[in-house]
This record gives C-alpha cells, sequence and structure tokens, in this order.
C-alpha cells in the first residue's frame, strides 16, 4: 500500500498540532461540565439572558460583551465592562446552592450620574465598585438570603453586603470583608 506524500504531510502536521496544548484546551469548549453559564434578569428592564460566559479553558468574548450591555445602568443606558472575576464569584455562589433559576440583578454597572443622584451606597468605596463593574446587587428566588449571604462569605472571593429588609445581597471583587445594614 501506497502512501502519498500530501496525506502523509496532513497525517503528520495534525498530530503535532494536537499535541499541542492550546489544541487540548480548544477540545474541552463543548465540554459543559467545564463551562460557566449564568442565567439572569433584570426587573428594570424587564430583559433576561442565558448566556456561557466561559467556554472550558478561556472566556468567552462576545459573552462578556452581552453581559456588560445586559448589566449596564438602566437608568443611563451607559455601559462598561463587567469584572470577569465578578461573574466568577456570581457563579461560584450559584454552584454552591446547586441553584438552577434565573438570578434577580437589581444593580451592576453604574454611572457617575446614577450613584451621585443616589447620594452614596452601604460604603463610600463601593460606589467605585458599582461605576467599574465591579459590583453586583441580586436576590435569588426561592433561596433564603441569609443563606446566600453565607454561601458568598465563605466563598472569600471578595466584599459581601447584606441588605436583609430587602433581601438583596452585594458582592464585589474589592478585598473581602462583610456588613449588614
Amino acid at each position: 500500500m501506497m502512501i502519498a506524500r500530501r496525506d502523509l504531510i496532513g497525517g503528520i502536521a495534525l498530530a503535532a498540532v494536537s499535541l499541542q496544548p492550546g489544541f487540548v484546551a480548544a477540545a474541552g469548549v463543548n465540554d459543559a461540565s467545564r463551562n460557566k453559564v449564568l442565567s439572569l434578569l433584570r426587573p428594570a428592564t424587564g430583559e433576561a439572558i442565558r448566556v456561557t460566559y466561559w467556554r472550558g479553558e478561556w472566556y468567552n468574548p462576545q459573552a462578556l460583551r452581552d453581559l456588560s450591555t445586559f448589566l449596564r445602568d438602566p437608568q443611563q443606558e451607559s455601559q462598561g465592562d463587567i469584572d470577569p472575576a465578578l461573574l466568577d464569584f456570581l457563579h461560584a455562589i450559584v454552584s454552591a446552592l446547586d441553584y438552577r433559576g434565573r438570578v434577580v440583578v437589581f444593580d451592576a454597572i453604574l454611572s457617575e450620574n446614577t450613584l451621585a443622584r443616589r447620594g452614596g451606597g452601604e460604603e463610600e468605596h463601593d460606589d467605585e465598585y458599582h461605576r467599574y463593574g465591579r459590583a453586583l446587587d441580586f436576590t435569588i428566588p426561592d433561596q433564603p438570603m441569609k443563606r446566600v449571604r453565607d454561601v458568598a462569605e465563605k466563598l472569600g472571593l471578595g466584599g459581601v453586603g447584606f441588605l436583609p429588609t430587602q433581601s438583596i445581597l452585594h458582592i464585589d471583587t474589592g478585598e473581602v470583608r462583610s456588613w449588614t445594614t
């Protein structure tokens, strides 16, 4: 049996590429167990989104753009970039709770005008986290929010603020700290 030179070179090239780390990572892209999916609802806009923002070994750039748009300041229609570490924090909370429904997001990226109109947040520096897409205020339906807070604090991935009278949790990618208002 004779092998054509073109087939032999093609086979060698495929074998060499398949040994590269990037090829192995790409093979994991469709492995659902390695993907990170968020399902979110924004009452202020009436919008909902379900998006895979992490695929196997890397962030999905289009999903990050979609989430930045979704998490924009609805009063000013201004948007910035959402911090991927914030998405990972939220995903870690949802995963730890084994929650499969939609997370209800109240605030994420907020403009200077919106922050000024509100007169500041729980702590002055928390406004900066919202301004730069590093904070999220949310609730999880049918979950005791004290439990959600406890899970978020235990993860130790950033700031955790609890507003028990409103059943809202604030998370951010700042230093690890917690408070209740």
